[in-house]
C-alpha cells in the first residue's frame, strides 16, 4: 500500500524512535487509528502506536510558532523579488525575527518592502555584516547577516534563533486526555502505546524533555505513553495504577 504524505513523515519519525526503543519483534505496518501496528509471526500479538507531534501551542492563534514561520517565510520571499527587481547583486542573507514582536499579516509587505532596503545597502558591502536589530521602524526583524560575497545565487534564509521552552506538562496532558478518547476508533489491537513527537528542529515544538516526577497521569487505554525528541531521545509518562 502507497504511504500518504503524512503518513511517510509519521515513518520518518518512527525510524528514529525505534532506534532509541526496544520494540516487540514481528512485521511493521503503517496505518491509520493507529497509525503503526507490530504483528508477531502468528498474529496473536498486536501492538498498536498512535503517532502525534507535541506542540509548544495551538496553531490556530496568529502568533504561534506555527503561523510565523508562515509569515516570516513569506517576508522573506516577498523581500527577495524587491530586492532582485532593484538589481540587487546575489549574496547570502540570514534573517533573524523576534519572537516578541510577531508579524502581523498586514505588515508583511512593508517589512518586506524595509528589509529589501536595507540589503540593497549592505550588499555591496565586501566585510561582514551581522547586526542586532537593524531597522528601528521593523521591530520584527532582530538579526540580518552577510558574509561580504557574493554567491552563485540568490540564498536568503530564516536565522533561527530562540529560547527552549520547559516540557509544557499541563498541555501534555491535555493531549493524551484527547488520545485517549479516540483508542475505541482504532484497529483492535493487544496493547496500545501513545507516541508523541517532538522535533528538535522546529521551533513550534522543541522543549526542554523533563518530566517531573510529582507529575503522573490518570490511567488510559495506553500501555505506555512515551514522548520522544529526536535530538535528545524518550522519557516516559507515568500513569496512576486504579
Amino acid at each position: 500500500m502507497q504511504l500518504t504524505e503524512n503518513q511517510k513523515t509519521e515513518k520518518e519519525y518512527f525510524d528514529l524512535f525505534r532506534q532509541h526503543c526496544e520494540l516487540p519483534c514481528g512485521t511493521i505496518e503503517f496505518s491509520d487509528k493507529p497509525d503503526v501496528v507490530i504483528r508477531d509471526e502468528d498474529n496473536r500479538r498486536i501492538l498498536g502506536i498512535e503517532i502525534a507531534n507535541l506542540y509548544n501551542s495551538d496553531g490556530d492563534g496568529q502568533d504561534s510558532e506555527q503561523k510565523q514561520r508562515v509569515n516570516r517565510l513569506k517576508v522573506i520571499a516577498s523581500a527577495e523579488k524587491i530586492y532582485q527587481e532593484r538589481g540587487g547583486r546575489s549574496i547570502q542573507l540570514f534573517i533573524g525575527f523576534c519572537q516578541k514582536n510577531p508579524i502581523k499579516p498586514k505588515r508583511i509587505e512593508r517589512i518586506a518592502e524595509d528589509l529589501a532596503s536595507h540589503v540593497l545597502k549592505i550588499s555591496t558591502l565586501s566585510e561582514a555584516y551581522h547586526c542586532h536589530d537593524p531597522l528601528d521602524p521593523t521591530p520584527e526583524i532582530s538579526f540580518i547577516s552577510h558574509d561580504g560575497s557574493e554567491s552563485p545565487k540568490l540564498m536568503w534564509d530564516l536565522w533561527h534563533s530562540y529560547s527552549t521552552p520547559l516540557l509544557n506538562v499541563p498541555r501534555v496532558k491535555e493531549m493524551i486526555e484527547r488520545k485517549a478518547k479516540k483508542v475505541r476508533q482504532y484497529a483492535p489491537c493487544g496493547a496500545n502505546w501513545l507516541l508523541l513527537i517532538v522535533d528538535f528542529w522546529d521551533p513550534a515544538q522543541d522543549q526542554w524533555m523533563h518530566w517531573p516526577a510529582e507529575e503522573s497521569v490518570e490511567k488510559t487505554p495506553f500501555d505506555r505513553i512515551l514522548i520522544f525528541n529526536t535530538a535528545t531521545g524518550i522519557i516516559e509518562v507515568l500513569q496512576r495504577s486504579q
